[in-house]
């Protein structure tokens, strides 16, 4: 199967997702904080009957880790790592999310990659066009990519190493020790994942406050463990002005984050007013896949993402080796007629 290795970068990039505005707050014992978080919407849904948390905190943290790891920052450790400086040492959430990015590389065969000619999209220098599910997906005025599997976390001359734990655990000591090379060509671009990552980096500040029922939402993805304050489950509505009712396009997510390719709206937890739908910053998509996506659900927020992309490229035809290393996941497959009814294919068969 041939994957233009680069379409997984841009052609997720910046999807952004517009909301109806809820107040931040207190709602029925359930706390509420939306705000906006370097152009991506963020919300923040929580019960904190065992601890608590300072939403704000967590925003400028997340918000941090966004401005350093952003190829779309100017000077940023990911713009800088670009231009060639070996003098700076990458931070740990920068050496997570680059394992992270290499283990799904490998995982997909490459379909998930990170590694693109930088600032290629704005400038101009790629068209894609697609015909269906992956169709022809071609590569103008570029030079080739180089192999994202090339790029290296290097020990520097008469240095010791001081990393411990492995791509899972992302325990890190003495990355000063270190630098990140890249081979000639090849630039980063973590912007596919950095909305996902973020959510699991939220995920974890809840569970270090002991907060263990929350939904997060950071720009096209969600993800939420344990119950709201009413003792109902969090849920995600899929295709709601077409098929409000429809208990097939309702998800109850617990422990796991969801994530769809290309973008569809949604409603969480039932309610028209808390909608999240996906748009491309210039107002349109680069790609178009004539009505027809892969919803993945899974334990974390990258997961879903990169199953997402890659299992929509396969297709329904292709899929079932595949899924078999990823256990965990859960996915459905749809397909919008031109008179707006919807098939689909679940896998498994019910969840």
């Amino acid at each position: 199967m041939k994957i233009g290795r680069w379409v997984f970068s841009f052609g997720l990039l910046l999807l952004f997702s517009c909301s109806s505005p809820i107040k931040n707050g207190s709602t029925s014992g359930e706390k509420v904080h939306q705000t906006m978080l370097a152009g991506y919407p963020l919300k923040l849904n929580w019960v904190d009957t065992a601890g608590s948390i300072n939403p704000e905190h967590l925003v400028n943290y997340l918000e941090t880790i966004y401005f350093d790891l952003s190829v779309t920052r100017p000077y940023s450790l990911t713009w800088n790592i670009n231009l060639g400086d070996t003098t700076l040492a990458p931070t740990e959430e920068f050496y997570r999310l680059f394992q992270n990015a290499k283990n799904w590389y490998e995982l997909t065969k490459g379909a998930v990659n990170p590694g693109l000619m930088a600032f290629s999209w704005s400038q101009g220098l790629y068209n894609a066009d697609t015909t269906g599910r992956a169709g022809e997906i071609r590569s103008f005025k570029g030079t080739p990519l180089s192999d994202f599997a090339k790029a290296e976390l290097k020990l520097r001359k008469g240095k010791e190493a001081g990393l411990s734990g492995g791509k899972e655990s992302g325990a890190v000591s003495a990355l000063e020790n270190y630098y990140i090379s890249l081979p000639a060509g090849l630039l980063l671009d973590f912007e596919a994942l950095l909305p996902a990552f973020l959510v699991d980096l939220a995920a974890e500040y809840f569970a270090t406050a002991d907060i263990d029922n929350y939904f997060i939402q950071v720009g096209s993805v969600c993800r939420a463990a344990g119950i709201r304050e009413n003792k109902k489950p969090w849920k995600v509505s899929a295709f709601p002005e077409t098929h409000p009712t429809d208990t097939a396009f309702q998800f109850v997510l617990n422990e796991e984050a969801l994530f769809n390719f290309p973008p569809v709206e949604y409603f969480i937890n039932g309610d028209k007013r808390n909608s999240f739908r996906w748009v491309h910053p210039m107002g349109h998509s680069p790609m178009h896949f004539e009505g027809e996506g892969c919803m993945v659900i899974s334990g974390d927020a990258v997961s879903a993402v990169a199953l997402s992309w890659y299992l929509f490229l396969l297709g329904p035809e292709g899929f079932s080796e595949p899924i078999r290393e990823f256990p965990e996941a859960k996915l459905m497959f749809w397909k919008k007629s031109p008179a707006g009814e919807i098939s689909y294919f679940r896998f498994p068969p019910r969840f």
